[in-house]
């Protein structure tokens, strides 16, 4: 028999709702610390922001770019000039065994079956950021350049040679 819903009767004996409340209580501490642990990773993540994020978005893609830039450079070394503007990753991938990635970088289609120069090397642009190639007038803007000398900076691309002679 019920007791007002809180327990029941059972011979001379009345259950509590404690036997079920235990559950709750056991139950209770694990929810607690997932809910905890939770919060933690949440706001771990959150503590990286933005610009920590862009920070090593950036760092990321100085690495990649001198990476290509000196690939290119060696394949220029050994071919006698740059490889072809249309075909330049497909010609980077076989050189250096898919060595080099080239995602988020161009390359200067001026230089495209050129031989390498080292007059002004520190100042033409031999790859770039997406995007940097329609700033190059504009100016004030910083876009991430690696040149003919093997080189890599963020720079403003009004700044650095486009054309060689």
């Amino acid at each position: 028999m019920k007791i007002g819903g809180l327990g029941r009767v059972t011979g001379s004996c009345v259950e509590s709702v404690t036997d079920k409340s235990h559950r709750w209580t056991t139950a209770f501490p694990r929810v607690a610390t997932l809910v905890v642990l939770a919060i933690v990773l949440v706001t771990s993540g959150c503590s990286r922001g933005p610009k920590r994020t862009a920070t090593v978005a950036s760092a990321q893609l100085k690495s990649n770019a001198r990476m290509v830039s000196l690939l290119l450079i060696m394949y220029a070394t050994k071919n006698g000039q740059y490889p072809p503007a249309a075909t330049w990753k497909e010609e980077l991938a076989a050189y250096s065994d898919g060595k080099g990635d080239t995602t988020g970088l161009e390359f200067n289609k001026a230089l495209s079956g050129k031989a390498p120069n080292p007059k002004d090397a520190e100042r033409t642009v031999l790859i770039y950021q997406t995007g940097a190639d329609q700033h190059r007038s504009s100016g004030g803007t910083s876009f991430v350049i690696g040149f003919a000398d093997g080189s890599v900076q963020s720079t403003d691309p009004s700044t650095v040679i486009w054309n060689p002679k």
